[in-house]
């Protein structure tokens, strides 16, 4: 979910001026009592909280069994408006719940017009119910020293909070370390041994050497599995860590080594699940196990990126039947101003391409990936015609020079155009819509100007997608993009009102809920002679490096090094929904997750089908009886790295990657957010 700036009251009033590695950065007290009512709190001491001072609520551990663990990590920004006493009125609620059951603090928030790191500072150690948290918002920040969190965090294990996918007994933290790692950005937690730290910046320009968290750690500051693998969060000489938050629209020179969450130490010394999260508008290194990026909440990203200022006119009409073409296709050969040509012309869907039509310009992958995705959205206003009365050219409403999206590149990218149909209200399922190919289809569209109702239906379009790209696949990048992918389709939905239920399913069968995929992969074979025939395994997502692509494929070596292909497993479908409201979201309607292939050797009997990814994760591949080790879980909106087993000589990747689903709404009803 993008990070609500405004709930935080924003980067800060610069008040503190500059300052280079300050020894005090925060005043802390301890909240005795609250009164909801008259927005006050009480606090232990109130010597460094004066009025017109910002601080943050924070809700820090268990003091009492009575607690319950799934507050910790709560905070909210306010602003002091006086104090009498002990009691400080604020400009907001506080965090309303029983006091005497948590370790509930007040820490002051500096606002700092330049902010310079180049040693190492600290919060002080929690005791006695405060401190061990660090958090300060400034216009910039220049940062080449250390954050220092070890050993800053809570001391009992009865005072820490749970980890979330581990300790319900439901799901390990290997398989949803991104997701844990989401959760930052509303559960700010403290840990048994190390400390917290949240930055708000309008600027970060880090150095080499910056570290946050443990910034001892073999002078590398990362601290990863044996194997280096994605959501290796939990071995135990890797527990306690730090919880990290970053928000900053512009940051410079990050590398993955300054995030330094992990506690290299024993089971008896820390315990609880590092996390980090970074929200941001700069495409960052993607190591999602290690940290999750996301966007900052800009409400007029849309109308600014997409040209998207509607949910159309409602000119189509109802829609009710079932088994029809929605969307009508075209390639584009050439732009010139505000005019294309087409070629490769589809126009058998409900939305064909005449004035009027809200249209869709979208870039698609060829050689480069950079601006993959990219896409627009405007009505056509002309079009031309050959000499034999066919189309060949629409003419846009706006000349494409200026936004910003890709100048038109027939040398790196393709584009299609999909002609959008402009309901008043839908309710419709079962759709066809083409698999892409010569280089357009593969896109589900539709605009709703009332109320689109998809309870109990079905948007598929499994297998529809075929084009690739290689692309770091998260919300900082994907926050304006619906690229078609290898495997499954993408679907576009721009609706007034949205109404969903737990039956819904978009983009395909399956429910995007707990690795829910239930679609195998396809299986594909190469004869190295007469009786040699190996079978593919299964595709998807892989990862090399820090990045993480997604597409179909797969892969393995013998021990003569002879490297086979096959089809692998599908990439999940993409979704760009924009809503006035929505009603009933839930992970259940997202099928975003990708199928997993096949894995196998020689005969029929021996094939074991790769798992399917529910939402946001790949699937792994499958080697005979083997499931996939390594990966094989993406991210929550990751492009999921291949999984990979192993027998004998023979190294087996794939599973599907997932795809992405960015939403905007201005309002969302009975919304079930459980891993959303």
């Amino acid at each position: 979910m993008a990070y609500d700036i405004i709930a935080a009251r924003g980067y800060g009033s610069a008040e503190q001026g500059d300052a280079t590695n300050p020894a005090t950065i925060n005043h802390y007290a301890s909240v005795s009592a609250i009164d909801t009512s008259a927005q006050t709190i009480t606090v232990d001491d109130a010597t460094n909280f004066t009025q017109g001072t910002e601080i943050m609520l924070h809700i820090s551990g268990l003091r009492s069994a009575d607690g319950n663990k799934a507050y910790l990590g709560r905070y909210k920004f306010a602003k002091i408006m006086s104090v009498a006493g002990n009691v400080l009125t604020l400009s907001v609620k506080p965090l309303n719940l029983t006091v005497e059951y948590y370790f509930y603090q007040a820490i002051t928030v500096p606002h700092y017009k330049t902010l310079t790191i180049s040693q190492t500072v600290e919060p002080p150690a929690f005791q006695n119910g405060v401190g061990g948290i660090l958090v300060f918002k400034a216009h910039t920040l220049n940062m080449s020293g250390a954050i220092n969190l070890v050993n800053k965090g809570l001391t009992a294990d009865s005072q820490r909070p749970w980890l979330t996918h581990e300790e319900d007994g439901i799901r390990d933290t290997d398989k949803f370390a991104g997701y844990e790692n989401y959760e930052t950005a509303y559960n700010f937690t403290l840990q048994k041994g190390d400390g917290s730290c949240l930055i708000i910046a309008k600027e970060i320009n880090f150095e080499s050497t910056a570290r946050i968290g443990n910034p001892n750690y073999s002078g590398t500051g990362r601290c990863r599995g044996a194997d280096d693998s994605i959501g290796k969060n939990s071995e135990l000489t890797n527990i306690g860590g730090s919880s990290i938050l970053i928000v900053a629209p512009e940051i410079e020179g990050f590398s993955s080594y300054i995030i330094s969450k992990y506690r290299k130490s024993s089971l008896s010394a820390g315990k609880g699940l590092a996390r980090a999260y970074i929200a941001t508008e700069r495409m960052l290194t993607f190591d999602e196990g290690l940290y999750a990026t996301d966007i900052i909440s800009t409400p007029e990203r849309l109308s600014k990126d997409t040209l998207i200022d509607g949910f159309g006119d409602g000119s189509t009409g109802a829609a009710s039947s079932k088994d029809i073409q929605q969307n009508s296709y075209a390639f584009i050969s050439t732009i010139y101003g505000s005019t294309y040509r087409l070629i490769n012309i589809d126009q058998n869907g409900k939305a064909k391409f005449t004035p009027g039509t809200l249209v869709m310009i979208q870039a698609l992958y060829k050689d480069t990936s950079d601006h993959v995705g990219r896409f627009f959205v405007d009505k056509i206003v002309d079009v031309k015609n050959d000499s034999n009365g066919n189309l060949k050219a629409i003419i846009l409403n706006n000349n494409p020079q200026k936004l910003q999206i890709p100048k038109f590149d027939p040398t790196h990218y393709y584009f299609q155009a999909i002609a959008i149909p402009q309901y008043s209200s839908f309710s419709a399922s079962n759709f066809k819509t083409p698999k892409y190919e010569n280089h357009r289809g593969g896109v589900f569209a539709i605009a709703v100007n009332g109320t689109c109702d998809l309870s109990d239906k079905t948007i598929d379009v499994m297998r529809k997608g075929g084009s690739k790209y290689f692309s770091q696949i998260t919300n900082a990048s994907m926050k304006n993009r619906l690229p078609v992918g290898e495997g499954h389709g993408s679907v576009f939905i721009l609706a007034k009102k949205l109404i969903v239920n737990t039956s819904t399913r978009i983009g395909a069968t399956y429910s995007g809920n707990s690795f829910g995929g239930s679609e195998s992969g396809y299986m594909g074979k190469r004869s190295l002679s007469a009786s040699d025939i190996y079978d593919g395994y299964g595709g998807g997502g892989f990862r090399a490096g820090q990045q993480y692509y997604g597409h179909n494929g797969g892969y393995f070596s013998n021990a003569t090094e002879i490297y086979l292909s096959g089809t692998g497993g599908h990439q999940g479908a993409s979704i760009f929904i924009v809503a006035g409201e929505i009603d009933g979201l839930s992970l259940d309607c997202l099928s975003t997750g990708g199928a997993g292939g096949y894995g196998g050797s020689g005969s029929a009997a021996q094939i074991t089908a790769g798992e399917a990814g529910g939402c946001g994760y790949g699937g792994s591949g499958a080697k005979n009886s083997y499931k996939g080790i390594f990966g094989g879980y993406g991210g929550v909106h990751g492009g999921g790295s291949g999984g990979s087993s192993r027998s004998g000589n023979l190294w087996v990747n794939g599973g599907g990657a997932s795809g992405f689903c960015v939403i905007y709404a201005n309002k969302a009803t009975n919304q079930d957010t459980t891993n959303l």
